[in-house]
């Protein structure tokens, strides 16, 4: 009787790590692919990011310090950081408006192709600068960018699409 409890005890241990170890694999795999979404969607928000980072920054101390080994606190800090970061972005692109708003805009910079890297152009739009990707031939003496935008639930625009001027 004595070792049946004993084993039922160890059993019981043995179970709760097992489903302790699952959901530590489940987050890690959730939160790698969070991070890696983040890119995708905060390319054509129009945003101050600071905010945001400060605010993952502080969120990903504090999931850090639930970490009970050493070595699960950078992944720690990064899944919390990068959930903090994402949850305003997707809240802002998935309730946006609609409504597409078509814009121009001038460009402030050029960025010809060179290499690997794609030409794009430098504009500002709703107080915020963006670095916005466009076909290197059209853009030659242009100086201004047709984008067509929709505003996010937190007030953040989104871009649609942009395409180059003909002067």
């Amino acid at each position: 009787m004595k070792q049946s409890i004993v084993q039922r005890k160890k059993d019981e241990k043995k179970r709760r790590e097992n489903i302790i170890k699952w959901f530590r694999i489940a987050f890690g795999l959730f939160s790698t692919l969070n991070f890696f979404l983040i890119f995708g969607v905060f390319r054509p928000v129009f945003m101050d990011y600071t905010m945001s980072v400060l605010f993952g920054i502080f969120l990903g101390i504090a999931v850090a310090l639930f970490a009970k080994r050493n070595d699960g606190k950078l992944v720690m800090f990064l899944a919390g950081a990068s959930f903090a970061f994402s949850i305003p972005l997707f809240i802002n692109n998935a309730f946006a408006s609609s409504e597409v708003i078509t814009e121009k805009v001038l460009i402030l910079n050029k960025h010809r192709r060179f290499g690997k890297s794609a030409a794009s152009v430098d504009i500002e739009y709703a107080g915020y600068q963006k670095n916005v990707l466009t076909n290197d031939e059209k853009m030659g003496r242009s100086t201004h960018l047709i984008i067509k935008v929709r505003k996010g639930a937190l007030g953040y625009y989104i871009l649609e699409d942009s395409e180059v001027a003909d002067n």
